[in-house]
Formats: C-alpha cells, structure tokens, sequence
C-alpha cells in the first residue's frame, strides 16, 4: 500500500475498516492489485493527505479493471477530507461494486473534478447505467460526479 515494488504480495482480505489521517507524502492509496484483494472492507477514512492524487494508482502493470473484478462489494463508507490535491475518485468501471455504498462525502477537496472518471482502457458497464441504491452523497465544490461518457 505505501510500498515501491511488490505490493502485489500484501494481503489484506479481512480488513473491513481503514482509516488514513496526515499521510502527507502518500499520492495513491491503492493499487488495482490491492484493492482487488479487499473484499470485507466497510469504511474508508482519508483526511489530511495533502498530496493524494488518486485512491486507486491509474496504472498497473498486473491487472486491468474490470466489471468482473469487483473491487470494494461491501463498502458502505467513505469519507474524504482535507485532499487538496485530490482530482478524482473511482475509475468508472469500480461503479458496479460499490452498491452497497451508503455514504460518500468529500469536503475540502477543492481539486476535485469527478467522482467517477473514465481512465484509459477503461470500460462503463454493459448497460451504460450506474447504479448507487443505497447512496447518500455529500460533496463540497465537485464539479462533476461523472465524466462525459459517448
């Protein structure tokens, strides 16, 4: 997670609650590999970490994402705060995982120009349409939740 090189051998599949505060040099917090291998998580707490980019690392040479590699199917939480250079969120093909996302809130994120971006090779879902059933959303200044998708 906070590692050059073979992050791919961490292995944190019963995490159900993460919580990352004045992490100032951190730019990403996962790689694909590593999201892929949190099924049970349940919260995510970012605050104070002044570089973050990215949640996930946008390039990663040992998988693709996929609609079929559900990344985070038991997250109810997330909280984002005070990432000033923070852009954006989620690749949009995460989207179909998170329907169990309750509560999304990012407040003082003022780079913050989507919530869901299309990445290269990146693939909507097959039918086009994002599902959030469960979601309460509370952002501040976000100038678009989706990118512009043809």
């Amino acid at each position: 997670m906070f590692m050059e090189g073979p992050a791919n051998h961490v292995s944190l599949q019963n995490l159900a609650h993460l919580n990352l505060i004045s992490l100032n040099k951190l730019i990403f917090i996962f790689t694909l590999s590593l999201a892929q291998s949190l099924p049970k998580l349940e919260s995510l707490n970012i605050g104070s970490c002044g570089e973050l980019k990215h949640l996930i690392r946008e390039k990663d040479d040992a998988r693709e994402i996929t609609t079929e590699s559900l990344c985070f199917p038991k997250l109810r939480s997330l909280s984002i705060s005070y990432c000033g250079k923070l852009e954006y969120v989620f690749p949009v093909s995460v989207s179909p995982s998170l329907l169990n996302l309750e509560e999304m809130e990012v407040d003082f994120a003022d780079n913050v120009k989507q919530i869901f971006y299309t990445g290269e090779g990146d693939a909507l879902t097959r039918d086009g349409i994002i599902k959030f059933p469960k979601l309460y959303l509370c952002a501040n200044k976000v100038i678009c939740l989706f990118t512009h998708v043809m």
